[in-house]
């Protein structure tokens, strides 16, 4: 996985934590979610998921774009990198 630098936390809820990164290589800033798998079971989240999202399967003019996925097993977290949509967002379902 490339290089990716914290500048700010964006949020820290659940099982993980939302940072403002840098990309080092391009030198663009994107979102990094840090997901804890230590507290959560095996059976209650698929490993699959994040790959599949990863090779465009989600991909859609309105959705934020995942760049990149990685499971840590060491660390026992995800690392999910996606684009940085800068301003405030609301949320309006009908």
């Amino acid at each position: 996985m490339e290089r990716y630098v914290n500048k700010k936390t964006l949020g820290d809820k659940g099982f993980g934590k939302s940072y403002l990164a840098l990309n080092e290589v391009t030198g663009e800033d994107c979102v990094k979610k840090v997901i804890d798998t230590s507290i959560i079971k095996s059976n209650e989240y698929d490993t699959r998921a994040i790959p599949l999202q990863i090779k465009g399967k989600l991909s859609h003019e309105n959705l934020v774009k995942l760049i990149n996925a990685e499971e840590d097993k060491k660390e026992q977290q995800y690392v999910i990198i996606s684009e940085y949509i800068e301003g405030e967002f609301k949320v309006n379902c009908r």
